[in-house]
């Protein structure tokens, strides 16, 4: 049951079949909001050049509205990540 490893059309119970379905696609829907999340339109998309590479990233390059602009792009491009991240965060 709840399988994702095995294709749901490989599972013979019924009731592990259409779990493992659930499952299987509610995990290809969460790549494909973080797929679109992360394209450079969306917001969530960082270009580094190898000359700023070098530098690492410190809690002083966050500014103060980088967690509210980040958790308004999840809400916009990744509505069920968002929905279950805050399920089992809460």
């Amino acid at each position: 049951m709840y399988s994702v490893t095995t294709p749901y059309m490989d599972i013979k119970p019924v009731r592990g079949c259409l779990t493992s379905f659930a499952v299987q696609i509610v995990e290809r829907h969460l790549i494909w909001e973080a797929t679109n999340a992360t394209r450079p339109s969306s917001g969530l998309h960082a270009i580094v050049s190898h000359k700023s590479s070098m530098k690492r990233a410190e809690w002083v390059d966050v500014g103060a509205m980088t967690v509210p602009e980040v958790a308004g792009i999840l809400k916009k491009h990744q509505p069920l990540t968002w929905h279950y991240f805050t399920k089992i965060t809460a």
